[in-house]
């Protein structure tokens, strides 16, 4: 069978890599670079330093690009009849319609990423396509939804 690919968008997935960007920044600059020793050195290792700094700049945009590139070709769902496949890098991950129980619309609708609870009491987070068909599919198929005070009831030490 032949499902469609449903991309999340590509700006939230950007937010979100922006941290692990700069981490790995100062990761690589802080082990490899001259640490701005251009600065202090004298003319003879001036441009050793230099090249050092920009070698490690360029590592991390090209490290960065393609992280991005598979990040965003590797993380998609897919809409089944009786769930949600989320597809992130190799690991699959499978959400039951019959196992949600409550959508928090407010949160998902400021944040542009879809919140549910489940009847095991977890929070899942799913960043939205820009048509929204995960919302629709989600509040379209799952038959067990409750209130939130409801949820609130059954699962008293879950934060909402």
């Amino acid at each position: 069978m032949n499902f469609e690919r449903i991309y999340p968008q590509k700006s939230k997935i950007l937010k979100i890599f922006a941290l692990y960007a700069l981490v790995l920044l100062l990761l690589i600059y802080g082990i490899f670079s001259s640490r701005f020793g251009w600065a202090y050195q004298g003319e003879e290792m001036l441009v050793s330093c230099i090249v050092q700094d920009v070698a490690c700049i360029v590592v991390w945009i090209v490290l960065c690009v393609i992280s991005y590139f598979i990040l965003t070709k590797q993380n998609y769902y897919v809409i089944l009849k009786e769930g949600i496949i989320h597809h992130k890098w190799t690991k699959e991950v499978r959400y039951e319609f019959k196992d949600i129980l409550y959508i928090d619309e407010e949160y998902t609708e400021k944040h542009s990423t879809l919140l549910f609870y489940t009847s095991k009491g977890h929070a899942i987070y799913l960043v939205l396509d820009k048509e929204e068909k995960i919302l629709k599919a989600v509040q379209n198929k799952s038959r067990n939804l409750i209130s939130k005070q409801e949820y609130h009831n059954r699962f008293p030490n879950v934060s909402m």
